[in-house]
């Protein structure tokens, strides 16, 4: 647990640098050396001339040709909204092999709910993932489940999400339990969707939990078992987050159904110990940074 709080520290100082580092570049505040309004305060004043000495080394590093260095560039730019600029900044990178970049470009041609340029997108997203990055696999996967501006193919998709699934990513290892448990793209395996949920719900996964739960309720894939099922709810329910407020709730009511069942069993006792035993190890932060944040872990 103590490493995977050391990476939550990580990523909130990235979550809430990012934005920050966008809006000095967005006011062209970087370099001019404006000391900082009386209202901020110390430590803030401290933090937002950190943030732009980081920025003003990052831009000497782009015109060095530091890949790394322009592949944030174009992250905060696209984050600005200078998706042009951005896409300036990422495709001589991506041209060069670079998988990261070529996942941000694809993300960022695609644009939002799937309405930019799709043919661009889907080759860059392409080429990243056949490169082997475990988040352009999955993004692919989604693109081609849902046939998102691309023909929508199951099979082909459950293939992306097996090989992001099969590097740890646990959105892809939730996304791969959740085809088999339906038959999509493969004959159903109901036993073989439980591995996967598992592996998604151990690393924090909030909906794999959900499914885990649901599974030993209804008997799927396993026996049923109302202490199990009510162990895996109650881990949903710590580790939805704050826009997943239907889950928890979701995750809450049949929470109390199972324990209420458990309980009339004889393994009330023994259910909440399962599910102290499942928080304890696989609570995760509260927020998660998503995947144009992940790329430059």
């Amino acid at each position: 647990m103590k490493g995977v709080r050391m990476k939550h520290r990580t990523g909130l100082r990235r979550r809430f640098l990012s934005p920050v580092m966008a809006c000095l570049l967005l006011c062209g505040c970087v370099g001019q050396g404006t000391p900082p309004p009386r209202t901020v305060t110390t430590a803030g004043a401290g933090l937002l001339s950190g943030v732009e000495r980081h920025v003003s080394d990052v831009l000497q590093q782009v015109l060095t040709g530091d890949t790394a260095a322009r592949r944030m560039y174009g992250q905060w730019l696209a984050e600005t909204g200078d998706t042009e600029k951005a896409r300036e900044v990422l495709t001589p990178v991506a041209e060069k092999g670079d998988i990261r970049a070529q996942y941000q470009l694809g993300l960022l041609l695609a644009g939002k709910n799937c309405a930019g340029t799709r043919q661009g997108a889907e080759d860059w997203m392409r080429r990243s993932a056949t490169g082997g990055l475990p988040a352009a696999q999955r993004t692919l996967g989604d693109w081609l489940t849902k046939g998102c501006g691309i023909p929508a193919d199951p099979g082909a998709a459950l293939g992306w999400y097996r090989k992001a699934a099969e590097q740890g990513d646990a959105l892809a290892q939730n996304a791969t339990g959740a085809a088999l448990s339906a038959g999509r793209g493969t004959a159903r395996d109901l036993s073989g969707a439980l591995v996967w949920y598992r592996k998604a719900a151990e690393q924090g996964s909030a909906l794999a939990a959900l499914n885990l739960g649901n599974a030993y309720w209804t008997g799927s894939g396993s026996r049923a078992n109302a202490g199990v099922a009510f162990a895996w709810y109650a881990l949903a329910e710590k580790n939805a987050r704050p826009d997943e407020g239907t889950l928890r709730r979701v995750a809450q009511t049949m929470k109390t159904r199972a324990l209420m069942l458990a309980s009339a069993r004889g393994r009330g006792l023994a259910s909440v110990s399962l599910a102290n035993h499942y928080i304890n190890n696989y609570e995760r932060p509260t927020f998660r940074s998503s995947p144009l944040k992940d790329i430059t872990e």
